[in-house]
């Protein structure tokens, strides 16, 4: 059926060719004297007119059918329109004997046939060996030159070889690429029924432009909750941050995969969702496409920023601690010795906790600690890095700070303290001790040492309380 409308496309230009046979016929042959000539050429042509237009209705009436026509039919009556176009040809040929002597409208029939019919060969060599003995038979009736008629007949021969020929390579060619075609288009069903089954959320968006080709089920309920409009979905609803999506595409180009690449989204209502991408580049109707599949790991990602505050965090406090509070400060020293930045490191001890201990009991002394925690925390800036060190010690960091800015912000945690000691009901004052070490650029020491000399400052700065 298909082969039939191919058929059909390819006699639109014949049909309309035939308004230029009428002015040939009729004006530019009118000074021909053989009329046994014209009367035959006017109805080869008028022949062949009726024929397609014949065949183009009981096309266009098969394709108004809601029924399907059977394959063998259709296959007969394109035979018979191939064996009818190669007939007129032949005869055209044989006629042309009595003017002009020349077989081109054969040859070139031939050739046509060939190259734009998709005929069976077998089908093919049965309408060629017909048409072709007629063809002889009336070129040796018609051709009296003997070696003219010789040389006829090998040359329309040889046509008709090469004809076979080509239409043998076309067929296979032709039948190859059904095959393939038939292949892909399995492939691609396989593909949309693994495609929907997943059990999890599946999209596959054009790599040229982001825009979604194909969503499943899954990948439907779970993009609901960002966007009503499913229809107008694309990559800005998938990646917030285009910036991402173009560096996981070039990771994709490069590699051809990207294996969990964790994503934050927010839902509708502004929640943070994460989602866990493993990506692959695919081609899907002959267009480069990315598959995603997607793993919403955000009741994972919650239990992780869970384990990560309790292992980071003081319990006492609710500040970081020491473990985190050193990695991240030990990060802050590399960035500062790789970029040239300043960072001021203030070892801070809170005065007379042991005392408080014994006097007032642990209790207290825990109150003494989380309210001194508290008003450093109200003093400074959100850059500033602070985290318990142990026991009634704590470690300040300011980034990239000037000492003048430093000292403010120092002025500032003495007030909170001031004020908070104005507020409290405790039988103690809250006082603290503190050192600083500044870390300029090009300094070769390690985080331990600097640690070390912002101790041995804030020793100094306690042994000037107890003289005072």
């Amino acid at each position: 059926e298909k082969g039939f409308r191919h058929l059909h496309k390819i006699l639109d230009a014949p049909v309309m060719s035939y308004v230029f046979y009428l002015y040939f016929d009729f004006i530019a042959l009118k000074d021909v004297l053989d009329s046994n000539f014209k009367f035959t050429l006017v109805c080869i042509h008028s022949a062949g007119f009726i024929l397609s237009l014949v065949f183009l209705s009981f096309q266009r009436l098969i394709r108004n059918r809601k029924r399907s026509i059977n394959p063998k039919l259709l296959s007969a009556i394109a035979h018979f329109y191939i064996f009818g176009y190669v007939f007129l040809g032949a005869l055209a040929s044989i006629n042309s004997q009595r003017l002009t002597g020349n077989i081109d409208a054969y040859v070139i029939i031939l050739i046509t046939v060939a190259v734009l019919f998709p005929v069976n060969i077998k089908y093919l060599f049965f309408i060629l060996l017909i048409n072709h003995s007629f063809f002889l038979i009336g070129l040796s009736i018609l051709e009296k030159s003997k070696y003219s008629l010789l040389l006829k007949q090998v040359n329309s021969t040889a046509a008709v070889v090469f004809a076979v020929l080509i239409a043998t390579t076309f067929f296979f060619y032709r039948k190859k690429d059904f095959y393939n075609n038939k292949k892909l288009k399995e492939n691609e069903r396989n593909f949309r029924k693994i495609f929907e089954v997943n059990p999890y959320p599946m999209l596959l968006t054009s790599a040229r432009d982001g825009k979604a080709i194909l969503i499943n089920e899954k990948a439907k309920f779970f993009f609901n909750s960002i966007t009503d409009s499913l229809e107008k979905f694309g990559a800005s609803y998938l990646y917030k941050d285009l910036s991402e999506r173009d560096t996981l595409a070039k990771e994709l180009g490069d590699s051809g995969c990207v294996k969990n690449y964790t994503l934050n989204l927010k839902d509708s209502k502004g929640s943070n969702l994460w989602v866990l991408l493993n990506c692959e580049l695919v081609v899907y109707k002959n267009e480069n496409c990315i598959l995603t599949g997607i793993t919403d790991i955000t009741h994972l990602k919650k239990m992780e920023n869970e384990l990560l505050k309790h292992a980071s965090t003081d319990t006492l406090t609710g500040i970081f601690n020491r473990r985190y509070g050193m990695e991240l400060l030990q990060h802050e020293l590399e960035k500062a010795q790789k970029q040239n930045l300043k960072l001021t490191v203030c070892f801070i001890d809170v005065n007379k906790l042991k005392y408080v201990n014994d006097v007032y009991g642990h209790f207290e002394g825990d109150c003494l600690i989380q309210l001194t925690c508290l008003a450093i925390n109200k003093a400074i800036e959100n850059d500033d890095i602070l985290f318990r060190y142990g026991g009634d010690e704590f470690v300040l960091a300011f980034l990239n700070k000037d000492i003048s800015n430093i000292n403010n912000i120092w002025n500032n945690v003495m007030k909170e303290i001031n004020k908070t000691n104005q507020t409290i009901d405790k039988p103690y004052f809250i006082s603290v001790s503190r050192g600083m070490f500044h870390y300029k650029s090009g300094m070769n020491i390690t985080l331990e040492e600097i640690i070390k000399f912002a101790d041995m400052e804030m020793y100094k700065d306690k042994n000037k309380i107890v003289t005072k």
